[in-house]
């Protein structure tokens, strides 16, 4: 597989949920009626109403409501037996290509769409069936709410972190509806809580394919409609008034912020596509834009779903975002605990929005602060962190500013380190 040749694993989206209506089994159900043998597949199947798509002589359920997503049946917690043997067949198909028990040639990984829709007794048979082909294949459920009973009883590796990442950062660092002691505070309860063998596995992201994104979010954070995790993120919704364009450039502070805690605390960071080259857009289908690359000329985005008037955006490949990205990406790699590092918290100094943990292995200690506020702020040193005398802290990496803005000093009887407003900074301290 040409991507392993270039150390890159690859981890395919699998749903097994629903189905789209041109799936064959579904096609053949619409064919051939109530004697089909895949009636059995779908959820809801009655001959007795219609779906109200042409030529359907059957209603069914669709996932959500959409009946372009026909549901998939569950039976005694399990799916269809003939359904389960076809799922199996399609997950090994990409896990083992040639056929030949090797799986080396295969997929690396899965994301499970709709996970927390699907019965834990089939995730637990079906990863015992993938495991016994590749004990190294790893799992990702796909749920906005708490994964820990995925993973503990449906076998998955980790989670996609909406739950435990993304939303409490929207409203710490975006929103500014939630004060850094109560986001320390429900940040850490929800790492505790996973089991620990995912914790460092969690898909930490800031937006994805089902959100807006995340220079959209900032862009629309001062309107209240907006505020809560992809909430009303339609452009063309009249009622919510969801800007379109791109964030301006001093909410820039932000983003690096929102990006800085996505590589600095536990779990693996996930871009969503074209973040880092500055793309913006709001709920779907805007979020689902074409890739801005750097060696093509665009069109400037100036059109508004409501006619309203609007300054027309240049439509660029941010270089600048792309640099911040390398840049903290790079650090991280050079940096092991920030990989796979301990976590202690600090606390929070919600007065001033500031808060500090430590990401720490036994090679290195690590001193993360963050300052949501938009001026400089002092954090002040407590217990343990103020008997660290002033040399023995050595600033490595600040989002906004140069390493000097990080200031350690002492304040009256104590040390407090000083950093500029809404960024983020990483300071090396002794181990213990």
């Amino acid at each position: 597989m040409i991507p392993h040749q270039r150390g890159i694993r690859v981890v395919l989206d699998g749903v097994f949920n629903h189905s789209g209506r041109l799936f064959p089994a579904f096609q053949a159900l619409r064919k051939e009626g109530p004697k089909s043998p895949f009636a059995g597949w779908f959820s809801g199947v009655n001959f007795n109403k219609r779906s109200g798509y042409p030529g359907d002589d059957f209603d069914y359920h669709g996932w959500w409501g959409f009946k372009s997503l026909p549901e998939f049946a569950e039976i005694s917690g399990r799916l269809h037996q003939d359904l389960e043997s076809y799922i199996l067949a399609c997950t090994k198909r990409w896990m083992d290509p040639n056929a030949d028990e090797n799986p080396s040639d295969g997929v690396d990984g899965w994301r499970l769409d709709v996970a927390d829709e699907v019965s834990p007794m089939f995730w637990k048979f079906w990863h015992a069936k993938i495991r016994s082909w590749n004990s190294d294949i790893k799992t990702f459920a796909e749920t906005w709410k708490d994964p820990t009973w995925l993973i503990q009883e449906g076998g998955f590796d980790a989670a996609m972190n909406y739950h435990g990442f993304a939303m409490p950062v929207k409203a710490f660092v975006v929103d500014d509806t939630m004060t850094s002691g109560d986001f320390l505070k429900t940040m850490h309860e929800r790492l505790e809580k996973l089991p620990p063998g995912s914790r460092l596995k969690m898909m930490n992201f800031l937006d994805t394919h089902d959100t807006d994104r995340v220079a959209s979010m900032i862009a629309n954070r001062k309107r209240k409609t907006n505020q809560g995790y992809n909430a009303n993120n339609r452009v063309a919704k009249k009622e919510h008034l969801y800007l379109p364009g791109n964030l301006a450039s001093d909410d820039e502070p932000l983003l690096s912020l929102a990006i800085f805690l996505q590589m600095v605390w536990p779990g693996s960071p996930m871009i969503y596509y074209g973040t880092e080259a500055g793309m913006w857009g709001g709920g779907d289908p805007d979020n689902r834009m074409p890739m801005i690359w750097e060696d093509l000329t665009y069109d400037p985005q100036e059109a508004d779903p409501l006619r309203r008037p609007r300054k027309p955006d240049p439509v660029v490949f941010s270089r600048k975002r792309f640099e911040f990205y390398r840049k903290i990406l790079a650090f991280r790699a050079n940096h092991s605990a920030l990989i796979d590092g301990n976590f202690v918290m600090v606390g929070g100094q919600s007065a001033d929005n500031l808060l500090a943990f430590v990401r720490s292995t036994p090679e290195q200690r690590l001193f993360i602060l963050v300052n949501r506020d938009p001026k400089q702020r002092t954090f002040r040193l407590m217990n343990e962190w103020a008997e660290i005398s002033l040399n023995s802290w050595e600033p490595l990496y600040i989002t906004t500013g140069e390493l000097r803005d990080i200031r350690v000093l002492q304040i009256g009887a104590r040390n407090g380190i000083q950093i500029p407003g809404e960024s983020g900074a990483v300071l090396k301290i002794p181990l213990r």
